[in-house]
């Protein structure tokens, strides 16, 4: 049952003797409710995998007030109450309070725990919620916390000793020094006051099972950092004010096992800090998900074969240069079975890169969004060969997205006139016994802030018309290709 439908569950209809959900067993129902929880989906923060959805540490408490039976249900079940949210705005002395609640009726279980910076917040306030958090330390399994400057070196106390069942660490800092300089001064002095949090062996030996580590604008001074492999990184997201290069690349080389990077960073600017590049390229061999954004992008750009990524599935790149991409494309092309490419942000793409795009042909899936694409984009994603040795850019694309655009009035016209074309011209890919006609892409979206000319809305609204029948008769022919059940 969707979590909503359980919220919206008003008491009587649980009472009903006729209610199926009113006669099941407590511990069918706490399976329930268990499942209730695990399906809520997460609330976007800053970053990409610092996500939480704060709305969850309410459920068992909701799910309790409906009736005697269900309360009984759920404070059987110690897996609801393994989430405990402090919130900006729930601050107060009773804090405390609700953590001990918490905690008692998890019992033993591991806790997920989301901490949210309050304003005016007092000391001993926040000191006793952090005592309990402290006690509780061998039981934590994911840990998200969203900071003041003020408050990190308090907060990354709590790292001093053995984090055993730590599997997820997740630190933003909301605030920061606009001036560099004043930036790495706070760096210092928080190494000073915690040095044995990020700059120091004792971080990563006191998580030994760490699996996903974030660090947004965490002052930290990653050339310090412990680079031995205490910890087996899968997930790393680092968007930080500076990240010099001979800190990354030693980084990347000591985590192999790296399966999703984010990279999002302000490196020192050009002549500051630029080396060539390590000696010798960084492998990483399981690597499925990279994002790239602003100077991050521009790093490997700069540097098109540092990466051997030899199963890399999904590719971001978000950038805000106008260099060379060639180089950089035509290197993935040799080394990768790249499936699904994000370009967005003011990527402008010249002729060579489309080229070097088009050498991608295991592609997917495109989405391009908010760049400046030239025509020969269009026409080169559109065009359906017609001779055999006009070759198909991205064969095999069954999505496609496209806008909004920094030249949209041009580009959604020339987008709505080419799929407008290929609908005229019946484009068939492949016929059913039957004779009915597939769509090449299965998902195909035009968003445009554009004001298009009435005649090609009209195109656009047969457009969309044309892919949702040819995507309902494909789903007949196949659901008529089933055995008889």
């Amino acid at each position: 049952m969707p979590p909503t439908s359980l919220q919206n569950l008003a008491p009587e209809m649980s009472l009903t003797p006729a209610s199926a959900i009113s006669q099941l067993p407590g511990k069918v129902l706490g399976e329930i409710f268990n499942h209730s929880s695990m399906g809520w989906p997460d609330d976007d923060v800053p970053g990409f995998l610092l996500r939480v959805n704060t709305k969850r540490a309410h459920l068992p408490f909701q799910l309790a007030s409906v009736c005697q039976r269900w309360r009984t249900a759920c404070l059987e079940a110690p897996f609801l109450w393994q989430y405990i949210v402090i919130e900006n705005r729930r601050h107060s002395k009773s804090t405390r309070a609700y953590v001990d609640l918490m905690v008692a009726r998890s019992q033993g279980k591991d806790l997920d725990i989301y901490f949210e910076y309050a304003a005016g917040w007092y000391a001993e306030s926040y000191e006793l919620v952090f005592d309990a958090l402290i006690e509780q330390r061998n039981r934590w399994h994911r840990v998200v916390a969203l900071l003041s400057q003020g408050l990190t070196s308090h907060f990354l106390h709590l790292f001093c000793a053995e984090t055993p069942r730590l599997r997820t660490l997740q630190l933003s800092v909301q605030a920061l020094p606009d001036n560099a300089d004043t930036f790495q001064v706070a760096a210092m002095e928080l190494a000073a006051v915690s040095p044995v949090i990020f700059l120091g062996d004792a971080f990563l030996s006191s998580a030994p099972n760490l699996h996903c580590l974030t660090l947004v604008n965490v002052p930290i001074v990653l050339e310090k950092w412990s680079l031995d492999r205490h910890s087996q990184f899968k997930m790393l997201e680092l968007i930080q004010r500076q990240i010099p290069e001979r800190a990354l690349w030693p980084l990347l080389r000591n985590h192999p096992e790296l399966e999703w990077l984010f990279l999002g960073c302000f490196l020192p600017e050009m002549g500051s800090d630029v080396t060539d590049g390590p000696q010798e390229p960084v492998d990483l061999p399981v690597l499925d998900s990279l994002w790239l954004q602003k100077e991050a992008a521009q790093l490997f750009v700069r540097h098109p074969t540092i990466l051997n990524l030899p199963v890399l599935n999904e590719l971001t790149l978000r950038c805000y240069s106008y260099a060379n991409l060639s180089p950089f494309f035509g290197h993935l092309s040799s080394t990768t079975t790249l499936r699904d490419l994000y370009l967005t942000t003011l990527l402008r793409l010249t002729d060579g890169d489309i080229d070097a795009l088009a050498a991608l042909e295991r592609v997917q899936t495109v989405r391009c969004w908010a760049i400046i694409i030239p025509a020969t984009l269009l026409q080169r994603l559109m065009a359906h060969a017609e001779s055999k040795e006009e070759r198909i850019m991205w064969p095999m694309v069954t999505g496609l997205e496209i806008g909004p655009t920094f030249e949209d009035d041009v580009v959604s016209s020339n987008l709505v006139v080419a799929l407008a074309q290929m609908r005229r011209e019946r484009r068939v890919i492949s016929k059913s016994p039957g004779g009915a006609e597939t769509f090449r892409w299965q998902r195909c979206l035009v968003s445009t802030s554009a004001v298009l000319p009435a005649d090609q809305m009209t195109e656009l609204e047969a457009i969309r018309n044309f892919v949702a029948d040819s995507i309902k008769l494909e789903a007949a022919y196949i659901e008529s290709e089933l055995p008889d059940r």
